[in-house]
């Protein structure tokens, strides 16, 4: 804002500003002409919190439904989950959109010989935001196995900013 409605350039000085987050400029006004007031939008963080992007791909063996897995957050709530495979030897995916966090990733064969080796060469593979977290090439695991999954590289909202003003002759304004 500037109260008398000249910017904080070029009239009366070279006043600009400049923004930073976590050190990398994201906006650099050099000139500060804009009147009484101006105001634009930033995106802190690659990704906005909760808009993270979960695959999670299943290779199943010669014996499909005995197959099934469960995602949940860190209150143990059900945010995924997937069972009654039918086709050998197939790749099944599912996706949803969810929130930064920790998860903890469950499948499970109810044979209990896994999704590899004796019966089909079965795996499985987690991805978030396309980009691997889990890649399990052999599904060597028993009845179960348990793996947690870190969604999102910050904690939500961790980012620092910092903004940059070089003030024109008239600083109070």
């Amino acid at each position: 804002n500037d109260s008398y409605g000249d910017g904080i350039c070029c009239s009366y000085g070279e006043g600009s500003y400049n923004l930073y987050v976590d050190d990398v400029p994201v906006m650099q006004e050099d000139g500060g002409k804009f009147g009484s007031s101006e105001t634009k939008q930033v995106r802190v963080g690659a990704v906005p919190c909760g808009e993270h992007r979960v695959k999670v791909e299943i290779l199943t063996d010669n014996y499909p439904a005995e197959t099934s897995w469960e995602m949940k957050n860190s209150s143990g709530s059900m945010m995924m989950s997937g069972s009654g495979y039918s086709g050998a030897g197939e790749v099944f995916e599912d996706d949803m959109s969810v929130d930064d966090g920790l998860y903890e990733f469950t499948i499970n064969d109810s044979f209990g010989d896994g999704i590899c080796c004796s019966y089909g060469e079965g795996s499985y593979n987690l991805y978030v935001d396309d980009v691997p977290v889990m890649q399990e090439d052999g599904g060597k695991f028993g009845s179960s196995e348990t793996k947690q999954v870190r969604v999102g590289a910050v904690p939500c909202g961790e980012h620092r900013v910092k903004v940059e003003i070089l003030t024109d002759n008239y600083p109070a304004e």
